[in-house]
């Protein structure tokens, strides 16, 4: 009986926590805060793909971003939405910006093709 009780609980946690994609996010237009539901936003969100990028806020202000390479190791890690931080290789070691550029073009563009489509409203603070 307990774990049929563990599991209801479970189950019902899973079914109310609201998946958030960036995509789904309203940045203003300096691109500090993100918005959701015209809050600021906490919490984790991911690209569509739900693999390739994830961001954490806190108070609507990026405190990481990560970006992945195919086999789930992290590609990019940083705090700023521009700019990098820390890049690496598959295996997961570091390696210089200019060196990943070149052996991830497609991570690079993928992440480019996000930023440029970041909705933002001039609006916000």
């Amino acid at each position: 009986m307990r774990k049929l009780l563990l599991i209801l609980c479970i189950f019902t946690l899973m079914s109310c926590t609201k998946e958030v994609k960036i995509s789904q996010l309203v940045f203003n237009k300096s691109l500090t805060v993100a918005y959701y539901d015209e809050e600021p936003f906490s919490g984790k969100a991911w690209s569509e793909d739900n693999k390739t990028v994830c961001m954490t806020f806190e108070e609507g202000k990026v405190t990481l971003i990560k970006v992945f390479h195919a086999n789930g190791k992290v590609a990019v890690e940083g705090t700023e939405f521009q700019g990098v931080g820390k890049t690496y290789d598959e295996q997961g070691n570091s390696i210089g910006l200019h060196e990943f550029v070149k052996a991830y073009p497609a991570i690079v563009n993928e992440v480019q093709h996000m930023a440029t489509n970041v909705l933002y409203d001039e609006s916000l603070k």
